[in-house]
C-alpha cells in the first residue's frame, strides 16, 4: 500500500507524520503497520512504480538464490508480477535462453515482449521435456517456480540440468 503516515507510536524513529510511504499491508483505506514494514518514498515516485518494489525484491531474491550467471538457461514457472519481473531481471543478468511457463496466453505474450525467448503452456505440454527441448536437451541451469502448484514443481525438477538449481518461491498447499 502507498499512503501518508497519519500517526506514529513512541518507538518510531525513522518515519514522521506526513511522510509518504510504501508498506506491506492489506487493501484497506487505513492500515496500521510497523516501521520495519514501511519505506519512505519520494513525491516523484508514482504509486504504480512503488508497488512494483515488493515483487521486484522477490524476483531479485529468486535470481540470487538460483545463482543466475551470464549465459545460464533460466526457466520461470508462473508469470504473475513476480514471475514477469524474474523474466526481465534474467534478461538483464544475461541469461539465455529464458523459458517462461504459464497457462495464460496473455501472460506468455507479455513474457516474450519483456525478455523471454520461449513461452510455454504447462497445461498443454510436458513442462520438463519442453524446458529440455529449449535448452538442447540439457535442462535449465536455474528453474524458478512461483506458482505453488505441485505439477509445476514436478516440471521444474524434471527440467533442471544436472547440478542446476531449483528455486521454490511458492509452496504447494498442505492437504
Amino acid at each position: 500500500a502507498v499512503g501518508r503516515v497519519e500517526a506514529v507510536g513512541p518507538e518510531v524513529t525513522k518515519l514522521k507524520v506526513g511522510d509518504r510511504v510504501l508498506c506491506y499491508s492489506n487493501f484497506r483505506p487505513t492500515t496500521v503497520a510497523s516501521e520495519e514494514n514501511c519505506w519512505a518514498i519520494g513525491e516523484n515516485v508514482s504509486w504504480k512504480t512503488a508497488v512494483c518494489l515488493d515483487p521486484a525484491s522477490y524476483a531479485l531474491a529468486a535470481l540470487r538464490d538460483g545463482h543466475v550467471r551470464i549465459g545460464d538457461g533460466v526457466a520461470i514457472f508462473s508469470l504473475g508480477a513476480i514471475g514477469l519481473m524474474c523474466v526481465q531481471l534474467a534478461r538483464l543478468a544475461g541469461a539465455f535462453p529464458i523459458i517462461a511457463l504459464d497457462p495464460s496466453a496473455q501472460r506468455r505474450e507479455l513474457a516474450l515482449r519483456t525478455g523471454a525467448t520461449h513461452a510455454l503452456n504447462p497445461l498443454t505440454e510436458d513442462a520438463g521435456l519442453a524446458i529440455r527441448g529449449a535448452t538442447e536437451g540439457r535442462g535449465a541451469d536455474v528453474v524458478i517456480e512461483y506458482s505453488g502448484a505441485m505439477e509445476a514443481m514436478q516440471g521444474a525438477l524434471r527440467g533442471v540440468d544436472f547440478g542446476g538449481n531449483v528455486v521454490a518461491g511458492a509452496f504447494p498447499p498442505v492437504y
